[in-house]
């Protein structure tokens, strides 16, 4: 893990300047080194929605595992109500989007692999 360098406000409250108005460099330095902790958090955080995470609709989950859309609805709920699946819903202006749900939570859950409560919804 590559060591980031000190927060430049702590540098410039040590120099007595922590009550001053702060510039555009030190906005721009502090910035900089914000942008470099969260990028490195990011590397290091293992989140749940990530972005190499695969989303499918209920009528694609229902292809892949060869089962009616109704079907795949019954599971879905069940999945749902035990917090196994991530789900995404879009918003479309008063509107919402077909729900998109995670391929690999809805793996672990047909093959029951999937643990209770794993997800928040």
């Amino acid at each position: 893990m590559k060591a980031l360098p000190e927060n430049p406000l702590k540098k410039l409250e040590a120099e007595g300047m922590g009550m001053m108005p702060i510039s555009v460099t030190a906005a721009l330095a502090w910035s900089e080194w914000l942008l470099e902790r969260l990028k490195t958090d990011m590397r290091e955080t293992d989140a749940p929605t990530s972005i190499e995470a695969v989303w499918a609709s209920q009528k694609t989950l229902a292809a892949r595992y060869d089962l009616s859309i109704s079907s795949m609805g019954r599971y879905l709920s069940e999945a749902r109500e035990s917090h196994c699946v991530r789900i995404l819903q879009p918003e479309r202006g008063g509107k919402s989007g077909n729900a998109r749900y995670n391929v690999e939570d809805m793996d672990a859950f047909m093959t029951g692999k999937g643990k209770e409560g794993k997800h928040e919804v």
